[in-house]
């Protein structure tokens, strides 16, 4: 009843409502034996400092990636599929996507220097 996400640090949220885009695809990883208790330690333990604002990138250290992380904990290091976590790296590793990559850098460069502690300009849905 808890969808975990990353929203300008770690978020929970009602699933399928914490964007405001729909959902395009619910995948089933696995049943834990962790209780929600563990899982929030971990993340205001472990994951809150590893996923800040500041450490976010678009390409390489996303929201799929915490998610990744949260899937790790809960199921014993099986992660988010590859395809999944590694989505942006994929898709801009095609000759049309180098293209891309340094204008989707340039973008990312420009927003952490134009917001005031350089965190809340590179979440599209604003402050969660």
């Amino acid at each position: 009843g808890r969808e975990f996400f990353f929203g300008s640090g770690p978020c929970v949220g009602e699933p399928g409502k914490t964007i405001p885009c729909p959902v395009a695809q619910v995948l089933e990883l696995g049943e834990t034996d962790k209780t929600v208790e563990e899982l929030d330690a971990h993340i205001q333990g472990v994951l809150a400092a590893e996923h800040t604002p500041e450490k976010y990138n678009l390409l390489s250290h996303n929201c799929n990636h915490y998610a990744d992380d949260v899937a790790k904990f809960l199921l014993g290091d099986k992660g988010l599929p590859s395809s999944i976590v590694n989505v942006a790296e994929e898709a801009l590793s095609t000759p049309q996507g180098q293209g891309l990559r340094s204008m989707i850098e340039n973008m990312e460069r420009q927003m952490r220097m134009g917001t005031a502690g350089g965190s809340q300009g590179l979440n599209p849905f604003g402050s969660v």
